[in-house]
C-alpha cells in the first residue's frame, strides 16, 4: 500500500505508480539521509513523483525512528511512503547504501522497474577491513530477485569505486560517480568578515568513534584546548572527551540535531574534520555542506580526489599553521572560502542530479513543481524579568520587533502571556518552575529555550533582563552558533548596533535601560594548577556518574523487560523514555494520600475549540475517582489560565492553525517535539491524546476512560 500525506493525517493513494523508487533505511543518520531527502526534494520540484521504501539495514541498530528529514517530506507530500504487498510500478528503482538488500524482509512489496541503480555510499567492507559493511554478490542478486532487472552500481566517490572494483568486476557499474548534491541556495552564507574576534574552529559528525582521532595528542592538536581559538561541535563530544579525559574550557558542544547545520555552520570560520585511522571516510557529507556555506575545510589529504582546490590538506598537527595564516589576511582567507563556494555551485548542485536522473529515465512527466517559498527568519523576545505581571520593557520591546521581516515570537512566564496585547504566537514558561531549586529551574529553562530557537529558527533573539544576569548562563553556549542574540538590559547605555530590530528596540527603551550583544564568558586560561585540580575532580566525577548510571540501567533494563510483558498482554505499548536532568514538579489530586508515588499521566488535548474550564475540571474528576495518577497537561494556551488555577503541571504549544500561519508548513514535527519534551518534563508515564474533550458525555468518558485504564502500575507497598 501507498501512504501519503494530504493536509491532516494520512491517507493511502490510489495511485502506486512513480518515477523514482527510493529504498533505504530511513533512520540513517547524518550524510546518507542528507543527501536522500536533497535529492527527493530536487526531484519533486522538476516533476518527478518519488516513492519511499523502508528497508532496515544491519548497520542501524533496533528502536530508532525515521530520520526528521525524512519524517518531514512524508508530511509535506513531497514523497509518499510505500509499504506492505501490493504492486508498485518505477522507472527506476534506485537502492540507497546497499546494506538494505542483503537481507530485504519477506514481506517486500511486488516492485516492477525498468532500471534498479545501487548507489554504494560507503565501502564494502567496515573500519580496517575487519567488517563486512555488505556483500557485493548478495546485494546484486537480491535487487535482480525483487525487480527482475541486474542492477547498475553507482559509487559516489573515487574512494569507494577503487574498493568496489574488486569485488564487483564484470557487474554493470555507471562510468561517473554518482556525487552527493546540495541546494545551494539553502547553504548560501555572505561572509565579508570573520565571525569573531578569534578564529571559531568546529566540525558537525555524528558523535561517533570512527569519526575522531583516537590520540589525545592529535585531538588536541585539530582542536586545541588554547583560549586563542573558540571550538564548537555540532553532533555530540562524549568521544573526544572520554579520549581527552575531560572536556577543554574553549569548547561548546551541542547535542546532534540541536540546530540546523546550515545556521551552526554560519558561525564557524574553519571546518576541522579528522577522524579515526581504522575508519574510510567515502566522500564526506559534512565537508561538502562546509564549502556551500563558505567556511574553510581543513581535512586529510584523501579526500583530495574528491574536493580539489576547495580545501586545505594535511595532518592535525598542520591545523593550526593553517588558521594562523588564514586568520591573518582576510583575502587569503576569502579567496579560500570562494574556491569552495564554486566547486560546489558547479558539481555538487540540485541540478547536476537532474540531468544524471534524465540521462537514466527521461524528462519527468508531470509539470514542473514552483519550491515553496522559504519562511523568513523572524525575532523571538525572550521575558526573564521579575514580577507577577508583563513588564512596560517587555512590552515595549515586543512592539518594537514589528520591524523584523517574519514571525514575532514571545517566550515567557505562562502567568504574564495574558498581559500581551501584541499579536505574536506564545511559548511559555511553566508556573511550578517557582517549586523548584534554582538550579534545576535554569537547566530547564537553558533546554526549553534551546528547544524553542531550534523550533522556531529565529534570525534573533531578545533577551529582556531587569538585572538577575540569568541571560549569560541560559544563553552563552548559543552565541551566534543558531541566531543573533541582544540583551535589553537595565543600568547600561546603548553602544553602536548593525541590527535593523535592535536600533528600533534602542529607540524605545526608557532611560537607564539598554540593548547590546550578549556578552561571552570569559575562558579560563588553560594549563593552570587550579584548571588542572579541576579537570581532575570533573573526570573523577565523570567516573563515577557513569558506573552508577551503568548499574541502574542494568536494573531498569529488568524491570522494563517485565512490565512489557505485561503490557503486550494487555495490547498496550511501553515506551522508555530518556533520562531527564530536570523534572517538572507534579502534584496529586485533593484527596489522593501519598500521591507524589503515583505515576504521572500527560494529557495532550488537541481540541481548540471546546470550554477550557469545563475540559480541566473533567480531568481533575476523574484524577480523583481513579486515585491511581496524576496529571500534567500539554495544551493550547487558551487552556493554561483554567488548568493552573485547578493545580496541575501545565506546558504549552502553538496549534496547527496558528503555526500554518506563521510558517505555513512543519507544524507535525514542531508538535512531536513538544510532546517528546513535556513527556520528559513531568517523566510521564502514560500519554493520552484528548480530541473533543467535552463535545459531549460519552466522547469525554470515553477518553478519560482510555486514561484511566492505560495508568501503569501503582508502585508496591514497601
Amino acid at each position: 500500500m501507498v501512504v501519503r500525506r494530504a493536509g491532516k493525517g494520512t491517507r493511502v493513494a490510489s495511485a502506486d505508480t512513480f518515477d523514482v523508487l527510493v529504498a533505504t533505511d530511513c533512520r540513517f543518520p547524518a550524510g546518507s539521509t542528507a543527501s536522500v531527502v536533497d535529492e527527493i526534494r530536487a526531484q519533486a520540484r522538476a516533476g518527478y513523483r518519488t516513492g519511499l521504501l523502508h528497508l532496515t539495514s544491519p548497520l542501524i541498530g533496533p528502536h530508532r525512528s525515521f530520520a526528521p528529514a525524512l519524517r518531514q517530506i512524508l508530511d509535506d507530500g513531497t514523497a509518499a511512503l510505500v509499504t506492505g504487498l501490493d504492486n508498485v510500478t518505477a522507472k527506476l528503482l534506485m537502492v540507497r547504501h546497499p546494506s538494505v538488500f542483503d537481507e530485504p524482509p519477506a514481506d517486500l512489496p511486488k516492485i516492477s522497474a525498468e532500471r534498479a541503480l545501487v548507489v554504494a555510499n560507503a565501502v564494502p567492507y567496515g573500519p580496517g577491513k575487519y567488517e563486512q559493511a555488505y556483500d557485493v554478490d548478495r546485494v546484486a542478486e537480491q535487487v535482480e530477485r525483487a525487480v527482475g532487472v541486474a542492477p547498475t552500481w553507482a559509487p559516489i566517490s573515487p574512494i569507494v569505486r577503487d574498493a568496489l572494483a574488486p569485488l564487483a568486476a564484470g557487474r554493470p557499474m555507471l562510468p561517473t560517480d554518482w556525487e552527493p548534491v546540495i541546494d545551494v541556495s539553502e547553504w548560501r552564507v555572505v561572509r565579508t568578515r570573520f565571525v569573531s574576534d578569534r578564529p571559531i574552529l568546529g566540525r558537525h559528525t555524528a558523535d561517533d568513534w570512527t569519526k575522531w582521532p583516537a590520540r589525545r595528542r592529535q585531538l588536541l592538536a585539530a582542536y586545541p584546548d588554547d583560549p586563542r581559538y573558540e571550538i564548537r561541535i555540532l553532533g555530540g563530544m562524549s568521544t573526544p572527551a572520554a579520549v581527552l579525559g575531560y572536556q577543554p574550557s574553549n569548547w561548546t558542544g551541542l547535542p546532534f540535531g540541536a540546530v540546523p547545520p546550515q545556521r551552526f555552520l554560519a558561525g564557524l570560520d574553519f571546518f576541522v574534520y579528522f577522524h579515526h585511522r581504522r575508519f574510510t571516510e567515502p566522500f564526506g557529507r559534512a565537508v561538502l555542506e562546509a564549502l556551500a556555506t563558505g567556511a574553510v575545510a581543513i581535512v586529510p589529504p584523501a579526500l583530495e580526489p574528491i574536493f580539489g582546490d576547495a580545501c586545505r590538506y594535511g595532518q592535525p598537527s598542520d591545523v593550526q599553521q593553517y588558521v594562523d595564516e588564514l586568520y591573518a589576511s582576510w583575502d587569503a582567507y576569502a579567496a579560500q572560502s570562494r574556491a569552495g563556494v564554486e566547486l560546489v555551485a558547479k558539481r555538487f548542485g540540485v541540478e547536476t542530479h537532474l540531468e544524471r536522473l534524465a540521462g537514466l529515465i527521461g524528462e519527468p512527466a508531470e509539470p514542473v513543481r514552483e519550491a515553496a517559498p522559504t519562511p523568513p527568519r523572524g525575532t523571538l523576545v525572550v521575558d526573564l524579568t521579575r514580577g507577577e505581571t508583563i513588564d512596560s520593557v517587555v512590552s515595549s520591546t515586543v512592539r518594537a520587533t514589528v520591524a523584523s521581516d517574519g514571525p514575532r515570537i514571545v517566550a515567557l512566564p505562562a502567568a504574564r502571556a495574558a498581559g500581551l496585547t501584541a499579536r505574536v504566537a506564545v511559548e511559555t514558561f511553566p508556573r511550578v518552575l517557582d517549586e523548584m531549586p534554582a538550579a534545576d529551574r535554569r537547566r530547564y529553562l537553558h533546554d526549553r529555550l534551546a528547544n524553542i530557537i531550534r523550533a522556531h529558527a529565529p534570525a534573533r533573539v531578545i533577551i529582556v533582563d531587569d538585572g538577575h544576569g540569568a541571560a549569560r548562563e541560559l544563553f552563552f553556549d548559543l552565541d551566534r552558533a543558531t541566531a543573533d542574540l541582544w540583551l535589553v538590559y537595565s543600568g547600561g547605555s546603548t553602544g553602536r548596533l548593525d541590527d535593523d530590530v535592535a536600533i528600533e528596540v534602542a529607540s524605545i527603551l526608557p532611560a537607564g535601560w539598554a540593548i547590546g550583544p550578549v556578552p561571552r564568558p570569559s575562558a579560563p586560561v588553560a594549563g593552570t594548577p587550579a584548571q588542572a585540580g579541576t579537570d581532575l575532580a570533573a573526570r573523577t566525577l565523570r567516573r563515577l556518574r557513569r558506573r552508577a548510571n551503568g548499574v541502574n540501567a542494568s536494573i531498569r533494563r529488568k524491570l522494563l523487560g517485565r512490565l512489557r510483558t505485561d503490557a503486550q498482554q494487555a495490547g498496550l505499548m511501553l515506551v522508555e523514555l530518556e533520562d531527564a536532568d530536570h523534572m517538572l514538579p507534579v502534584r496529586a489530586g485533593a484527596g489522593q494520600s501519598d500521591g507524589g508515588r503515583l505515576p504521572v499521566a500527560l494529557v495532550v488535548v488537541v481540541d481548540v475549540y471546546s470550554d477550557p474550564p469545563e475540559g480541566v475540571r473533567a480531568i481533575v474528576e476523574r484524577q480523583l475517582v481513579a486515585g491511581t495518577f496524576r496529571t500534567a497537561l500539554l495544551v493550547p494556551q487558551e487552556w493554561e489560565p483554567a488548568a493552573a488555577a485547578a493545580g496541575l503541571t501545565v506546558e504549552t504549544y502553538i496549534p496547527e492553525q496558528a503555526w500554518t500561519l506563521l510558517y505555513g508548513s512543519g507544524w507535525p514535527a514542531y508538535f512531536r517535539r513538544r510532546v517528546h519534551e513535556a513527556c520528559q518534563a513531568v517523566a510521564a508515564a502514560t500519554v493520552v491524546f484528548a480530541d473533543r474533550l467535552v463535545s459531549g458525555e460519552e466522547a469525554t468518558a470515553a477518553v478519560l476512560d482510555v486514561l484511566e485504564a492505560a495508568r501503569t502500575r501503582p508502585p508496591a507497598t514497601p
